[in-house]
């Protein structure tokens, strides 16, 4: 009788005998080291365990044994390599090569960096190793002991160096998960860590500018308040930036390709890098008042220059940007500024040539507007460049300013207070403003001319359309249900809100408007009473502290960007784009007028005096702005350059 050889057939292992396989795998490893097992032994038994699995599914001898000989053959050159990296890092630890990464990496070290660095130098330190514990071992403790001498928070020093050990060591060619990652999947070294940079890199910059943003908060009382002088500048040259792309696009200039897309008869409403002009209007608001009080506030004639070259781009702005809400905001940041105690002569005279560069530069785009193709609408201060009034208005500013400057240098009235006149001109301003609104509006055939009468007189098409959507705004609050009234409709409602109480006939009217170009109103609408009683106490106790510490360095401009947002807030929308920055000057705000905390002092050793502690590191504004600069413009520039040095690394 023959006999016949049988051949058992591999079984296909159900999802639930795989997962159990796998649990069952990694309990007796975790088993088996927490007895106390050689770690070596304890892989080897729960090898011989997927073994045993391997056969239950039928799978022949002669396969596992193929197959655990092709991996141990395919993982020999990763073993070379650990091996080859576990003697160079001794080399290097012995040679001083990894004190000395310590020694200079130390020497970089400042309390407003010290938590970014950790995660840079430890990351630096795994990628020269290739050793993850041993950069937390090396530089991370020492990084740690430098923390425990500070005020920083020791968490937030650990978790920045156990992230950089953990990012250097997956980046690094020597380390010994990357190699075996590698060997086992039969990716090329090189071709692995590339393929791995598409998520790391990323996940890093990111992990940086986080850590930068807290360590700054963290040493908070080790920054030096004139760095914040370096943080308005440069608020000064972005300003400046925008504006003059504002300008090139009234020219229809398009340097940075926003008009691409865009159809013509939408470029004369979209401008700069904001796009819409109320858009633009908002950010001057809140960027100008600090341009334009950095240069009044200058102390000498070298800082006066460099101010002086964002506040001329400042009343360039002025003069172009089509948008009543920043006329309003300007305004209101000027009547603040005129009646402090601190207003001055020397403010008055630095105002003045803001004055005379506004008159010169509304007389230029006024010519330009007629003599030039141009488009968008005529702003409201532009209105102003007509020669009868830019040059009379200039050489007024002139005068004055020349006035000032030589009682200035004879020494008489260098700093005299002007306050309280500043105090009588706001009323003054203000009570005829007002009369003049009540007269118009009860009086409706007094005679005005049309420009007046379409400022003053309140209808649906005051404002551009504005007197519309105020009206169907409150309207629908204060016919909707006393819970409604409270709470509101919830944010982004408005629209449909509105479309439901108004009808048709005021719908079509405000077919552009998605809010209702009033913040306080809409957020009454969207949030209620509760939010916006919430949203004004807020403001008033932000306002409040900064006013009592108006002499602290940086609260006075942030105060008058404050004041001329939640102004112009009166006409126009939350801009999503610009809100976030308002926030953050509330933010700085509170920084600015928090108390110092007092730093307990470390109780001396018994028999000896206590020592007074070492003084701080000299600082500059350069430490304060590097690391956040670096991180910023890595990330501006991985966009870029990613395809190429990911495709170069890939092959």
């Amino acid at each position: 009788m023959d006999k016949t050889k049988t051949v058992k057939t591999r079984k296909t292992p159900t999802p639930a005998f795989a997962v159990i396989s796998f649990l069952v795998i990694v309990a007796v490893l975790v088993a088996l080291i927490n007895l106390g097992v050689d770690t070596t032994m304890s892989v080897f038994i729960a090898a011989l365990i997927a073994v045993v699995i391997a056969l239950l599914l039928d799978i022949p001898w002669a396969d596992v044994e193929r197959t655990l000989l092709r991996v141990v053959s395919d993982c020999i050159p990763t073993f070379l390599i650990v091996i080859m990296v576990g003697m160079l890092v001794g080399i290097w630890m012995a040679g001083g090569t990894v004190p000395a990464l310590m020694y200079y990496g130390m020497k970089l070290i400042s309390p407003k960096i010290l938590v970014p660095l950790a995660f840079v130098l430890s990351g630096l330190t795994a990628e020269f190793t290739g050793t993850s514990f041993g950069s937390v071992a090396t530089m991370g403790i020492a990084l740690v002991g430098v923390a425990s001498t500070t005020s920083i928070p020791v968490p937030l020093v650990i978790a920045a160096v156990v992230c950089g050990a953990w990012f250097g060591d997956k980046m690094s060619p020597l380390s010994d998960t990357t190699n075996l990652a590698s060997g086992v999947s039969r990716v090329p070294l090189y071709d692995h860590i590339g393929s791995m940079m598409y998520t790391t890199i990323p996940a890093a910059l990111v992990a940086l500018v986080l850590f930068t943003a807290a360590g700054y908060w963290a040493v908070r009382s080790y920054l030096d308040l004139e760095n914040l002088d370096f943080v308005f500048w440069v608020l000064g040259i972005t300003t400046s930036i925008v504006a003059v792309l504002y300008v090139l696009n009234i020219f229809n200039i398009d340097l940075i390709g926003a008009y691409a897309n865009t159809a013509v008869v939408e470029r004369a409403q979209f401008f700069s890098t904001l796009g819409q002009k109320d858009f633009n209007g908002c950010f001057f608001s809140v960027a100008l008042p600090i341009v334009f009080y950095q240069f009044l506030n200058a102390k000498d004639t070298r800082t006066a220059v460099w101010t002086g070259i964002p506040a001329a781009f400042g009343a360039l702005a002025l003069a172009v940007v089509d948008s009543e809400a920043l006329a309003l905001g300007i305004g209101a940041a000027v009547m603040v500024l005129v009646c402090h105690k601190n207003f001055t002569t020397r403010h008055l005279r630095r105002a003045a040539l803001i004055s005379a560069a506004f008159f010169g530069w509304a007389a230029w785009m006024h010519y330009m507007r007629a003599s030039v193709y141009t488009q968008g609408g005529t702003a409201l201060l532009a209105k102003l460049g007509a020669w009868q009034v830019a040059l009379p208005g200039m050489a007024a500013s002139l005068l004055l300013w020349l006035v000032l400057f030589v009682l200035a240098r004879k020494g008489i009235a260098a700093q005299a207070p002007l306050y309280l006149p500043g105090r009588v001109i706001t009323i003054a301003v203000l009570a005829v403003g007002a009369l003049a609104f009540v007269l118009a509006n009860a009086m409706p055939n007094l005679p005005l001319p049309e420009s007046l009468h379409n400022l003053l007189v309140f209808n649906d098409d005051w404002g551009t359309y504005r007197g519309v959507a105020w009206r169907a705004a409150f309207g629908t609050w204060a016919d909707g249900s006393l819970l409604r009234k409270i709470v509101g409709i919830g944010p982004g409602m408005m629209h449909t809100a509105v479309a439901a109480w108004a009808g048709d006939a005021m719908t079509a009217r405000m077919a552009t408007f998605y809010a209702a170009h009033n913040e306080y109103l809409e957020q009454l609408l969207t949030t209620g009473i509760l939010g916006l009683a919430a949203w004004l106490l807020l403001v008033a106790a932000h306002l409040r502290r900064g006013e009592r510490s108006w002499n602290t360095p940086g609260v006075a401009p942030v105060m008058l960007a404050l004041c001329s947002y939640l102004a112009q807030a009166v006409v126009s929308i939350r801009v999503s784009m610009v809100f976030p920055l308002v926030m953050l000057l509330f933010g700085a705000l509170a920084a600015l007028t928090a108390p110092e905390l007092p730093q307990p002092a470390a109780p001396a050793p018994r028999g000896k005096k206590q020592q007074k502690p070492e003084p701080l590191p000299p600082k500059n504004a350069w430490y304060f702005a590097k690391t956040v600069l670096a991180a910023v413009l890595c990330m501006a520039a991985a966009s870029g350059i990613a395809p190429l040095l990911f495709g170069f690394l890939m092959g």
